[in-house]
């Protein structure tokens, strides 16, 4: 992918504020507590730099995988240290654990995704969502590898929440590839005339 411009910047900076606003509603309506959402961080990474970009890429995370199809090309993932994740659902049974967390993450990537393709008129849909424990870096790059992300420029919306009166920590990460990240370029462009 070309170097960005300033204002190509600017609409990906945009729709990343609109997916994190998107955050925050289902996470509070799930979980029954007031969720703080960091700005957003927008990085165009070469693939094998995606997890080192994210921070902490050796430290084990629970994590959410879901494949975004359609019009677009990528993946949302949610990703929570294990004793985050044990603090956020405390009251639910060590066996169901992984299955909240799909669940919460299906839900805020379909509030994300659902935003931005009504904005931007794009058909944007999600794959059933996978979880797993591992490094944040082999969780990153398999699924990275696994859409086929590989040896591309990918554009990386990082939205860090969070939640209750201990502010536990999670992350949703957005990363698509070159062709949906001009397809979101210009479509942003179309809706401000330039």
């Amino acid at each position: 992918m070309e170097t960005l411009d300033s204002f190509s910047k600017d609409l990906l900076r945009e729709t990343a504020n609109i997916m994190a606003q998107k955050t925050a509603h289902p996470i509070e309506t799930i979980l029954r507590q007031k969720t703080v959402i960091s700005k957003p961080e927008i990085m165009m990474q070469k693939m094998e730099f995606v997890a080192d970009s994210l921070g902490q890429a050796d430290e084990v995370r629970d994590s959410v995988f879901i494949r975004i199809l359609g019009d677009g090309k990528g993946a949302a993932v949610l990703l929570i240290k294990p004793e985050d994740s044990q603090k956020l659902l405390l009251d639910v049974d060590k066996a169901m654990r992984m299955d909240a967390l799909r669940e919460i993450a299906n839900i805020v990537a379909g509030a994300c995704l659902g935003g931005i393709a009504r904005l931007l008129s794009l058909k944007l849909m999600q794959a059933v969502p996978v979880a797993t424990s591992d490094m944040s870096r082999a969780i990153v790059n398999e699924i990275v590898s696994e859409v086929g992300l590989t040896n591309a420029d990918l554009l990386c919306a990082l939205i860090n929440v969070a939640i209750g009166p201990e502010n536990i920590p999670l992350s949703m990460v957005f990363i698509f590839d070159t062709d949906t990240t001009n397809l979101i370029i210009s479509k942003s462009k179309d809706m401000t005339n330039q």
